[in-house]
């Protein structure tokens, strides 16, 4: 197995745009904005025409079976309005051009752990997959990813989710065959800032595909087939993530 300690943080710096944006507490309650993102008729329930983006919102709130909304420019100053009684995970989320997609997080089999030390959003699916269905569960909620860091100020954090949950959590973080490790955007772990600062063992000689997680306080490695709980991550902030 492989277990990592790392120490040392490095400031967050504003660099790009936020990847969803988060609504932590108000009359709406907690609810999330990914601007790009749509519904797909197939999915919603009904379909209404509003003046306005907080329209279609506020429809969605005033139907108890609505957890999603997606509102998109249809011309004379209207908006179509898609509502679906279906979460993200469980519905198709499309791209598109001047549409507003909302959802609730009563609409995701997870739990909310809000932004935390490093400006990121967090949050862990109430389910046990594997590496790869891991990935895909966390792609599909609009704005987030498996969790990448390059910070050493997010080791601490993210073990004390694990050790507050219980639960071994998935990163986006391989072992190759070679032994490499490589985060989910192709950043080798020896080329973060942090790299030189981390102890690290590996024990499995890149026998079989491994990717690591977050167990007790420590990282470690395990092989992709084995199911451990997604840990999602958004940027709110947009901050270099």
């Amino acid at each position: 197995m492989l277990a990592m300690v790392f120490m040392a943080a490095v400031p967050s710096i504003l660099a790009w745009s936020p990847s969803v944006h988060y609504f932590p507490t108000n009359a709406w309650g907690v609810h999330l904005l990914a601007p790009g993102r749509t519904l797909t008729p197939q999915d919603a329930y009904t379909n209404l025409t509003v003046r306005s983006t907080c329209g279609c919102k506020l429809s969605c709130k005033d139907d108890d079976r609505c957890v999603v909304a997606s509102a998109s420019v249809s011309g004379g100053g209207e908006f179509s309005c898609l509502l679906s009684s279906k979460g993200p995970t469980e519905t198709t989320v499309l791209s598109g051009y001047e549409t507003y997609y909302f959802y609730w997080f009563d609409s995701l089999p997870a739990t909310d752990f809000g932004v935390k030390e490093d400006g990121l959003l967090y949050l862990m699916g109430n389910i046990n997959v594997n590496f790869t269905d891991a990935r895909i569960w966390c792609s599909k909620i609009p704005g987030f990813r498996l969790t990448i860091f390059k910070r050493s100020i997010q080791f601490s954090m993210v073990v004390q989710i694990g050790k507050a949950t219980g639960k071994q959590l998935w990163l986006d973080l391989e072992v190759t065959r070679s032994s490499a490790l490589i985060w989910g955007d192709g950043t080798n772990f020896d080329d973060t800032p942090f790299s030189q600062a981390a102890s690290k063992i590996v024990n499995n000689g890149g026998r079989q595909l491994s990717a690591m997680r977050v167990r007790g306080d420590k990282l470690d490695d395990r092989y992709q087939q084995n199911n451990c709980n997604p840990l999602c991550q958004a940027n709110p902030r947009g901050i270099i993530w």
